[in-house]
């Protein structure tokens, strides 16, 4: 399936780039391929090579002015969901409704069937409807301070569906991408999966294999989304690291390989296809077998990105965006994989309140995400946390994975690991199970050593330096003397 979003502005002092990202990987992880334009953008006919469209407006003061898209969304009678204000006319009569102006109100966001609710942290000023017909279905409600009746949050009737707004997080994307499935005729529930993100050599390697350990105690499955290294990989600190990864395999861990920062862009040089599959290759020659890919999700939206970085994996976790994006040859048309899961952030859901203690699901392959921690106390608050979420975690080799270089392929099907057809068993590959205290002290040949001998080289050198310099002034200090003795 092909989806066409048309957004009219990006909104860059609000939220509207976040909206756009979150819709496209939203829609990716619903295996449809989306493209990307704004309203200024469109040509005439261009809906036709599409199944559905989605009217995406950030900024509803601003009218669409393009004839172009005015005449061909009028007559398009595919899929269509608006979000946001400035519905048609037209649309409104397909999803029977008629719309209510609200002006600047709080209240709640309620879902009956999650047993959720969400209090609005801003007043909003949108348009609801004042009533829905008995063919439509509705999505949530909005409970609006100054306003007896609940409000439908999303509607849906048909082909056509509306949101009066989205916000990329908490109950509202619940909402959302219930709706979206409805909306694709879709049908499925997931139980999420847990991943650790911002794994690297740098991390405290012996609190990751104490977390491991108490995961693996409660039967937590989980993931870590960790770089790694294509240089100087027969330093210790690699050996460490490897062995780290090695240990949260043999406790029931998954691995995604996080792509590599990107530091700066050159077009000329293409070094992400040769890091990529040297990164992985040189993993499997250590035993650890990264079963997946992830990425920021505007990795997705560029062309050398998806092919040199991306496309080595039949399994994708798409992240939110770092503030600061570095595009090589970014591109309106977004691939999908066989799996794409959502990333979203355990701290986008803090503001739901739970009704009840169930058992949760989401309706697209869902990650949810936890920066890794640092120190013993930001872990002890990660995992009382974690005993509170109405989720139970689902392992990320329950599915079916596929990472292929020239030299390797990792495969997991039917639960069972296999590189280069050969089975693997992760459990064996550590000799000894450390202990389950989480230790403090630094990693012997961690990148840390390796500054710290440099500071102590620096101290000696620059002992020694004042050791001969106070020699020397002892003896001019002596001749001086001398000179005025005589």
């Amino acid at each position: 399936m092909k989806l066409l979003l048309v957004y009219d502005s990006l909104d860059t002092s609000g939220s509207g780039e976040e909206k756009i990202s979150t819709l496209q990987r939203l829609l990716t992880s619903f295996n449809v391929v989306v493209t990307t334009i704004s309203v200024a953008e469109y040509h005439e006919n261009e809906m036709s090579d599409f199944n559905g469209i989605i009217t995406l407006i950030n900024a509803p003061d601003l009218a669409i002015e393009n004839p172009f898209y005015l005449k061909d969304r009028d007559a398009f009678t595919g899929l269509k969901l608006h979000i946001g204000g400035n519905l048609p006319m037209k649309w409104q009569k397909q999803l029977g409704i008629e719309l209510e102006q609200i002006n600047g109100e709080r209240g709640n966001l309620v879902s009956l069937s999650e047993k959720a609710n969400e209090v609005m942290e801003t007043e909003l000023t949108v348009e609801v409807a004042a009533g829905i017909s008995e063919a439509a279905e509705e999505f949530g409600r909005i409970d609006f301070e100054n306003h007896n009746e609940l409000k439908p949050y999303g509607i849906l009737n048909g082909n056509s569906a509306y949101l009066p707004y989205l916000k990329p997080d908490g109950l509202s994307f619940i909402l959302t991408s219930q709706l979206i499935q409805k909306w694709l005729k879709q049908t499925g529930t997931f139980n999420p999966m847990l991943v650790f993100t911002d794994v690297t050599p740098f991390s405290n390697l012996p609190l990751i294999k104490y977390l491991a350990d108490q995961l693996y105690d409660a039967g937590i499955p989980f993931a870590l989304s960790a770089t790694s290294v294509w240089q100087n990989v027969d330093l210790k600190a690699m050996k460490n690291y490897t062995d780290m990864l090695r240990y949260v395999a043999a406790r029931n861990g998954g691995l995604l390989l996080k792509t590599p920062e990107v530091m700066g862009v050159s077009r000329e040089q293409r070094d992400l296809a040769a890091i990529m599959p040297k990164t992985i290759d040189e993993l499997v020659a250590d035993n650890v077998f990264p079963v997946g890919i992830s990425a920021p999700a505007y990795w997705n939206q560029d062309t050398e990105y998806q092919q040199d970085g991306l496309s080595y994996s039949s399994t994708v976790l798409l992240l939110p965006n770092p503030k600061k994006l570095q595009y090589r040859d970014k591109t309106t048309t977004a691939p999908i994989y066989d799996t794409t899961y959502f990333g979203l952030p355990v701290s986008s859901l803090k503001a739901v309140e739970w009704g009840a203690i169930e058992r949760h699901k989401f309706n697209t392959p869902t990650a949810l995400t936890y920066k890794i921690p640092d120190t013993r106390k930001e872990w002890d608050n990660i995992n009382k946390e974690l005993n509170q979420l109405p989720f139970l975690f689902r392992g990320i080799n329950l599915r079916e994975h596929n990472v292929v270089t020239e030299t390797n392929q990792i495969k997991v099907e039917n639960a069972i690991l296999t590189v280069n057809g050969e089975r693997e068993y992760p459990e064996t590959m550590v000799k000894s199970v450390a202990g389950k205290q989480a230790k403090t002290v630094k990693d012997t040949g961690s990148l840390t050593d390796f500054f710290n001998l440099q500071d102590k080289i620096f101290i000696v050198i620059i002992s020694a330096t004042l050791f001969v310099l106070s020699i020397f002034f002892v003896i001019g200090y002596n001749l001086y003397k001398g000179k005025y003795r005589k």
